[in-house]
């Protein structure tokens, strides 16, 4: 009857524990959770905490209960979790923020040099865009006598001269050989567009 009472003794004492662990663990996810602040975060983390309660109280079934999971042993946890929200909860989770609060700054400063790099490589990019997005349409406007539009206008006008030779019986004057000569021979219009 004696070996009995010292398994139960030792029972209860794992289960007050896995009951303090299971509220030092809440506390813990509780001050990530207030960091973190999301739904779908909250919901894992409860998730999570449920889980691990539940391994936690069947492998204490297991090893200290000797197989078998006993009623009491259940309660015994849940009176732990409840001892440790009245005594030791405040501060644990005070120390728990601070610890989160930390984690989350090396966080922070473990990350900034990535979103450095990609805040840089954005602007970048948004300066390509807006600066060498139409080059080739500047190019074109730079340089129109590589387009075939001026050529165009410059054969329209050769023809013009030509008509006129025809009007006046092939006699060219002076003046109009010379803007015939000025027609074939000049650089054609340059529009410049300032933005």
């Amino acid at each position: 009857m004696e070996n009995d009472i010292t398994g139960q003794l030792v029972q209860a004492a794992a289960s007050l524990s896995l009951g303090l662990a299971a509220g030092l663990f809440y506390d813990l996810l509780r001050a990530v959770r207030e960091r973190v602040r999301a739904p779908a975060f909250t919901l894992l983390a409860d998730i999570l905490f449920v889980l691990v309660c539940a391994a936690l109280l069947f492998l204490c079934g297991l090893t200290a209960g000797e197989g078998r999971q006993r009623l009491f042993m259940t309660m015994l946890a849940v009176l732990g979790g409840a001892l440790y929200f009245r005594t030791v909860s405040r501060a644990a989770l005070v120390i728990f923020r601070l610890l989160a609060n930390a984690g989350a700054f090396l966080l922070r400063c473990a990350a900034f040099p990535v979103l450095f790099c990609l805040t840089f490589l954005k602007k970048v990019n948004n300066f390509f865009k807006k600066y060498f997005q139409n080059a080739k349409k500047r190019y074109k406007i730079k340089h129109p006598e590589r387009v075939a539009a001026p050529r165009k206008v410059q054969r329209g006008r050769e023809k013009e001269v030509a008509g006129r030779e025809a009007e006046t019986n092939g006699i060219i004057h002076e003046d109009t050989a010379d803007r015939a000569h000025s027609v074939c021979n000049h650089r054609t219009y340059r529009p410049s567009f300032r933005h």
